[in-house]
């Protein structure tokens, strides 16, 4: 996998999309994604979680050493090293989100590689509970309520747990254009991912 693989990926993305994405306008992303037919969303959600894969490995790539997890959370800021090392995810998007754009880019990758390693070490992510994706749940339980929050950031969440294994952004997507069958949602899913979309559906619900 080299640079040229990122590239060719993102140039196959629609120019409306790719521009959101460069500009980080997650409001532009939105619009662009909600205005394509059905088929062509489900196809930029599989090209954008290809290109996060790519991103995680670029990142993994680029350390000649393969550093430990240590070595890696060593390399964040002070405030948020605390923040990963406490599992304060709050926090830790708190203090992302205060960064410059150039930093984000940066210690994105390398929040990215420490979620890779982690994963690793619990078995591709078997051993995370129900309670480690609380928020996300809430989050797109709430964007299920009200289609006007920005799903962007969502969306690429959802592709970088399916980089480790899950299987959530087709029932999420499906979710959010309205289906509620729960045999249909949960189909071909494993026992964590089902876990995690009947709660979105128990919490619809209320």
């Amino acid at each position: 996998m080299d640079t040229t693989e990122l590239r060719g990926l993102l140039a196959s993305l629609p120019p409306a999309v790719l521009q959101a994405l460069e500009s980080g306008d997650s409001v532009a992303f939105e619009a662009a994604f909600a205005a394509m037919p059905a088929e062509q969303q489900t196809l930029v959600s599989q090209q954008l979680e290809q290109f996060q894969q790519l991103q995680i490995e670029q990142a993994l790539d680029s350390y000649a050493e393969a550093p430990t997890l240590e070595q890696l959370i060593d390399q964040l800021p002070l405030d948020l090293r605390e923040a990963v090392l406490n599992n304060d995810q709050a926090q830790i998007q708190f203090l992302y989100d205060r960064l410059e754009r150039h930093e984000q880019d940066q210690i994105g990758e390398l929040l990215l590689s420490i979620q890779m390693l982690v994963a690793k070490q619990s078995d591709a992510g078997g051993g995370m509970d129900l309670e480690d994706f609380t928020s996300l749940l809430d989050a797109i339980v709430a964007a299920t309520h009200d289609p006007a929050l920005p799903r962007a950031e969502l969306r690429l969440t959802l592709a970088d747990l399916e980089s480790l294994g899950w299987q959530l952004i087709t029932p999420v997507e499906q979710i959010w254009a309205g289906e509620r069958d729960q045999q249909r949602l949960l189909h071909g899913l494993d026992d964590r991912d089902r876990d995690l979309i009947n709660y979105i559906l128990a919490t619809l619900k209320h």
